[in-house]
């Protein structure tokens, strides 16, 4: 199995898109107080900003250095992450010399390998995880290529062995505490995958992150030579991602449902499942009735069961009156082709949603 096998679903990966919520109740009360108080001023009524990788990309020419920092970290860690080290990292002592220098990082546009090093054992609660998201942000250069984020999910979907891709062999040894010492070699293979894919390397980035370690090569076991499948359905979310799968072979047809819930403390507790089933409909049932789905953003629906999510979409809503945004009302339509359209029922005061197919 190779990376390159998913080249269709990584080509439809979201990566600007991919947004956290960030609550209040978290991070007030953390150093430095006045820029988080400021990047709360516009809050909703539930103490919750949302930041996406699009935000920071923007916040690089809206932001002072200080504040784009502490978002960049809000971003990979909703939660602050479990130990201290967020706010050891935010202690005025620790964090204003790290701005000084990275002020001239930023001024050069490129640090060297070695000066990550010295930087990370000169800066107390900053690990590479972290520093890889804020040189990714910034758009800084490392050798030859523009950085990318290398988190300890990504590390262990390239050194798991799953792939077969040229050059991932280099990756088994890969781990966590040589991160810095292989990111060169890791900027060269995923711009390469991306060359060979014609995609940007942040989608391949964001596909080892979201299904890295929950794939497994599918084999048919008459004539044990490869099983092609196919994305049918992704919707992706805060929480994980949920994917069905179509498998072809000579036996029939079958929907694997990929389920991962990750941890967003980098800490490594994520939940990978794949299971098998004989129809469409069982594996999209179980998340219909789990999940408020259509909150989440559906990235995939093929074309042979649009109009039976689209049937279900209007049951779930009328089933649990649901007053959809606009946004998410636009996103809907767009992935469904259809137009979403909504009344009052006059006694139960209930919402009566309904949907016309756009040819």
């Amino acid at each position: 199995m190779k990376i390159t096998d998913f080249k269709e679903l990584i080509r439809c990966m979201p990566y600007r898109e991919q947004a956290f919520d960030i609550k209040y109740e978290i991070w007030k009360g953390s150093k430095p107080s006045k820029i988080i108080e400021n990047i709360f001023r516009d809050k909703n009524e539930n103490g919750i900003i949302t930041i996406s990788r699009n935000d920071l990309f923007q916040n690089f020419y809206d932001s002072d250095l200080e504040e784009f920092v502490i978002k960049v970290i809000m971003w990979g860690y909703p939660t602050k992450g479990r130990g201290n080290n967020t706010d050891i990292f935010l202690e005025p002592k620790n964090f204003y010399p790290f701005i000084d220098k990275f002020k001239e990082i930023e001024s050069k546009k490129f640090i060297s390998l070695t000066d990550i090093q010295k930087l990370l054992k000169s800066t107390k609660g900053l690990g590479f995880s972290t520093f890889s998201k804020i040189l990714y942000f910034k758009g800084i250069n490392i050798e030859k290529f523009s950085a990318l984020i290398l988190d300890r999910r990504v590390i262990n979907a390239l050194n798991s062995g799953r792939f077969e891709d040229y050059g991932i062999e280099t990756f088994l040894n890969l781990r966590y505490e040589n991160a810095v010492e292989n990111y060169g070699n890791y900027l060269n293979f995923m711009n390469y995958l991306a060359y060979q894919m014609k995609t940007e390397p942040d989608k391949i980035e964001m596909f080892l992150f979201e299904f890295g370690m929950n794939l497994k090569e599918l084999i048919d076991d008459n004539d044990k030579k490869e099983i092609k499948s196919e994305p049918v359905f992704l919707l992706l979310g805060e929480g994980g991602s949920l994917l069905i799968s179509r498998q072809i072979n000579n036996s029939g047809v079958k929907f694997i449902y990929h389920h991962n819930e990750f941890d967003p403390t980098d800490e490594g507790l994520d939940i990978n499942v794949n299971n098998e089933y004989d129809t469409f409909e069982q594996p999209f049932q179980l998340i219909n009735k789990r999940h408020s789905w259509y909150w989440l953003h559906l990235e995939i629906i093929h074309e042979d069961f649009k109009n039976y999510v689209a049937e279900c979409l209007i049951n779930k809503l009328n089933k649990e009156s649901v007053l959809l945004g606009d946004s998410e009302c636009h996103r809907l339509e767009n992935s469904l082709n259809i137009k979403l359209n909504y009344r009052k029922n006059t006694h139960s005061k209930k919402l009566l949603w309904s949907y016309e197919t756009i040819k």
